[in-house]
This record gives structure tokens, sequence and C-alpha cells, in this order.
């Protein structure tokens, strides 16, 4: 598949497209050479885990019990024998009451996200850890930093027609070649920024509202440029609807309507710049979420194939992250963008 389709062309290709088995889990790892190339990292042999207690049956009981409650088969079910002690509180050893006692657990790997969260609902067997984010499990396996250098050991490059994101290189790994770098190794590598920020017009006076037709978006200013690089080589754009004089310095693209301008602008990103990093202000709660309603309402269905990885859709989440303490607190956000999360300035203050 190419890559590098836009407009109708990738609409109709994603339309037939069934992409990855589902569910499969893979984790991938995105990020930038020193040279500047954006880079994905796919490693074939990560699995999520939970682990389960085996102190009173045996563990292949556990397993097969396990496999039975969330509609899979045991065999399917990588499964090993581990020896921990309880998080909380102290529980001293009978042999030794100066160490801490240890307890048998079965430690299960899924194929699947789906299966995993599956199997972190099932009670019955006392699942422990099942609430700890994948990303998080595959952080503490590896030892990588969240934000750092990682060097690959003996990668296996993936041609060109087989890439599944659009970043420039897409290498091959298991998660033994993965190593973070020394701490020697401090520079900021040149990410792609990209900052951007909407107007909109209200057709009743009030303050626009992304179902009402005639609150349309008529101008995203966005800027893009390399970490650390000098001013003068920042990009300036800016896309709006209708007539538009030329503005120095900025690179203006009009369009006859607000859809044809989102479709454009999804292009844009998401195939010219490719960026690392998206920030702005109110961007998450406001921008982001007004142009996927936006999106919505006219019809513009590649919208939400705004992620890195080609045949992925996002998706829009509202969580109320208010407390008697912050009172009411909307967030929103847009998942499976697999881009550095964006910084939004009043949510970064709000919740640092």
């Amino acid at each position: 598949a190419d890559a590098a389709l836009r407009g109708d062309e990738f609409e109709y290709a994603v339309s037939g497209c069934r992409g990855a088995p589902y569910g499969t889990c893979r984790a991938t790892v995105f990020g930038v050479a020193a040279s500047g190339m954006s880079v994905a990292v796919h490693v074939d042999d990560f699995r999520p885990h939970v682990f389960f207690p085996a102190e009173d049956m045996p563990g292949d009981r556990v397993v097969q019990k396990l496999a039975a409650a969330i509609g899979a088969r045991a065999e399917h079910l990588a499964w090993e024998h581990v020896r921990a002690a309880h998080f909380f509180g102290w529980e001293p050893s009978e042999d030794d009451p100066t160490r801490v006692r240890e307890h048998r657990f079965v430690k299960v790997f899924f194929p699947s996200l789906y299966l995993f969260r599956k199997a972190a609902g099932v009670s019955d067997l006392r699942p422990v850890e099942g609430a700890i984010d994948p990303v998080t499990q595959f952080l503490d396996r590896t030892r990588l930093k969240a934000c750092g250098w990682v060097t690959v050991s003996a990668p296996r490059y993936r041609a060109a027609g087989e890439f599944s994101t659009h970043t420039d290189l897409e290498v091959e790994c298991s998660t033994e070649a993965l190593a973070s770098t020394t701490p020697e190794c401090d520079s900021v590598p040149p990410l792609v920024v990209l900052s951007y920020d909407i107007e909109c017009i209200s057709g009743t006076g009030a303050f626009p509202d992304p179902d009402n037709a005639a609150d349309e978006v008529v101008f995203i200013g966005a800027c893009v440029c390399r970490f650390g690089a000098d001013p003068s080589e920042w990009r300036r754009y800016m896309f709006c609807t209708g007539a538009c004089d030329p503005v120095e310095g900025v690179d203006v693209r009009a369009y006859a309507t607000e859809r044809e301008m989102l479709r454009a602008y999804r292009d844009f990103v998401v195939l010219d710049v490719d960026p690392d990093v998206s920030l702005g202000y109110n961007t998450q709660n406001f921008d982001d979420w007004y142009l996927w309603k936006r999106a919505e309402l006219l019809g513009v269905h590649t919208w939400k194939y705004s992620s890195r990885n080609v045949w992925e859709a996002c998706r829009m989440q509202e969580r109320d992250m208010g407390s008697t303490q912050t009172g009411p607190m909307l967030m929103r956000r847009v998942l499976r963008q697999a881009v550095a999360r964006g910084l939004d300035v009043p949510q970064h203050g709000q919740l640092g």
C-alpha cells in the first residue's frame, strides 16, 4: 500500500483495507535519528502480561481456567512461574522473619491487547498488575527511558513497499536488541515541532459550536520547525476559506470550502510534516476537538486517520478530570495518533 495517498485516493484505499490481524499486539517505538530522519522501530516479541496467584492450584490449571474465562485457547497463552512479594505491607518469611515472604504466581503473556484487558477483569482468579498500562510494562521490560536516545542492535530493515507508518525508516527487532544510550549522550534530537491555532466564526453570535453548520473553521495557522533551529528556518503556513491576499513570509493556501480545507490540512500534517511534537494553547480541549467535530459533520472521513500508523483510525476521548479541589475539568484528547504527546499549555499547568 502507498502510505502517501491523499484525499479521495486514500479514502478509497482505506475503505477496503483490513490492516493487521484484529487485536494483534505490536510495540512500536517512534523516534528521530541524529540526521533528522524519522524512525519507527517495530518490536515483534513484546506481549503484555498479568500475574495470577498460583498457590492454591497448579499453574497449568490457572491458565486453563483463565483461557476459558476470556474465550481463548490455553495453548495460545504463554506463561511461566514466578515468585514475588506483595507490594503493600510487610509480610515476613516463614523461614526468616527478617526477609519478606514471597508468593507463587503465574505470569501470563497475551498475544493481543483485547485478551490482556479481558484477563485483567477476571476477578475470580485475582489478577495482579492488570491495571498497569502495556506501555509502562514495555518500558519496564526494556529499561528504556520514555524520552531519550535508544540504540538498536542488528535491526532488520523494511523495504519501502512494506512500510506501515509515515516515517522515513522502519526497522524490526526484539526487546533484547533495544538499549538506552549512556548518560553522556544528552543532546536533544532534531524533533519536528508543529504549533497551530484555529479561528472559527459563529452563525448565531454565540460562542462557536461545532455542531452548528454555520459555525465554520475559517482559518488554521501553523508553524513548523526543527527543535533548536534558528527562527529564520521556521516555516509558516495559513490555511483559509475564501480569497486571501499574499502574506509576506507565509505560505497561504486558500480553499473554496471548509471541507476542502480540512482535507488538505490533514494531508499536510500527516504526509508533509509528520510532526514528532504538536503544541498549542488549549488545543486538546478546543482546537483538536472542534476540528474533529467539524470533520465528522462535513464527512471528511480521512480526518480520523491522523495516526503515524497508516491504516490506524484514531478516536476522540472525553474524560472528566475534575475533583472536589479543582471543580469540573473536562479533558479531551485524540487517541492513537502515535505522535509525541502534544503539549497543551493550559492543561500542562492544570495537571502538572
